[in-house]
């Protein structure tokens, strides 16, 4: 319908009736149309519009037509179409980041592992198949490295570190995080590419020693380790790319937030059905769920206090035996020790609380 575009020139200044005269329409039958009450299609899109740009917004605006779609779905269980959602986002000025810069490295060694994945990311349970590798990304400073393990079933990053430098031991951290988070059998397969990080000496001698198996894709080949780098540029282009960077730091606690407080908890993924991460069914502890949920957000808070409150009595315990011995000499350093000590807890306290909070935030769990 032309109208429309009449009462656009209209509110830019042009008179009504040289814009009806120039695009051959009646003045009356704009009147007339300007009159009419909105339809009941209008206005559902009009209050649909405004749940789209709330959800928009929670996602840090970087949801686009498909996972704005689930989220309203399967997140607030609104019924509607695909199509519908992006001609609304269209019509709102909303889009999703889609960017993907292309990365580079250097010729990886030969391979200590075969490829037990060739390319077929699935499993039928956590912890069968982790899949990992490293990206980096410049500050002012210079850049910071982060390598990472991510579980194929749930698409959960069970492990991570970020570091400074691109030496063997950032990959081990991170698969020693994710160890300690999932206790994983004996004969879970570990999928990288052939970086001399994933095929050092180091690397692999953690992996026998934890019972995993390696497995790594062909030379210069992104597609054999596909998920990781599909990982990589949802990190790129949902927070590295969207900004720049001036300290390491910064970086690194972007990075450690946006894993932890956004993409683990909240994210929600294409390959699991638009589902956040998906642990699946343990019908035979399905009842021990509801009561370790509860007890988990209750015990936090004092468990925080608990470490604060130990940390804390310790520095006095230790003050207090060294300014016995010596009362004037030795004390002082521990007064800075102490001082180190407040700050470092106070540091952790904060950053501890505010995955917490950003957790129970998220009330929509699958």
């Amino acid at each position: 319908m032309i109208f429309p575009l009449v009462h656009d020139l209209a509110a830019d200044g042009l008179p009504v009736a040289v814009t009806c005269r120039v695009l051959g329409v009646s003045r009356s039958g704009y009147y007339e149309w300007l009159e009419r009450p909105a339809s009941n299609r209008s206005r559902a899109d009009a209050a649909l519009t405004q749940t789209i740009v709330e959800v928009h917004a929670s996602s840090r605006a970087t949801y686009g037509a498909p996972r704005v779609h689930a989220e309203l779905r399967l997140g607030l269980g609104i019924a509607c179409g695909r199509k519908r959602i992006a001609r609304l986002m269209k019509a709102a000025g909303l889009v999703g980041v889609c960017h993907r810069r292309k990365r580079s490295g250097t010729k990886p060694l030969p391979a200590p592992h075969e490829d037990l994945v060739r390319r077929r990311f699935t499993a039928e349970e956590p912890n069968r198949l982790w899949v990992s590798d490293i990206t980096e990304h410049p500050t002012t400073e210079g850049k910071v490295y982060c390598a990472a393990v991510v579980d194929v079933f749930s698409r959960m990053v069970v492990g991570w570190s970020i570091a400074d430098h691109i030496r063997s031991e950032l990959v081990v951290d991170a698969l020693e995080m994710a160890c300690w988070r999932r206790r994983p059998q004996p004969g879970t397969i570990v999928h990288a590419d052939r970086g001399s990080q994933y095929t050092s000496w180091i690397f692999g001698h953690r992996l026998r020693t934890a019972g995993l198996l390696g497995s790594m894709g062909r030379v210069a080949s992104s597609v054999d380790n596909g998920l990781m780098e599909s990982f990589w540029s949802t990190m790129q282009r949902e927070l590295l790319d969207r900004r720049s960077w001036s300290t390491r730091a910064e970086l690194g606690t972007a990075m450690f937030e946006w894993i932890e407080a956004f993409y683990n908890p909240r994210r929600r993924h294409s390959g699991i059905g638009y589902l956040k991460h998906f642990f699946g069914p343990v019908w035979y502890m399905a009842w021990l769920l509801l009561p370790i949920e509860l007890i988990s957000h209750f015990v936090r808070p004092f468990t925080l206090a608990l470490r604060l409150k130990g940390n804390m009595a310790g520095d006095h315990t230790v003050l207090s035996v060294f300014t016995s011995m010596a009362p004037w000499i030795v004390p002082v350093p521990v007064y800075f020790l102490g001082l180190l000590v407040c700050f470092l807890q106070a540091f952790i306290f904060v950053m501890l609380t505010m995955v917490y909070i950003s957790m129970a935030k998220d009330s929509d769990h699958h």
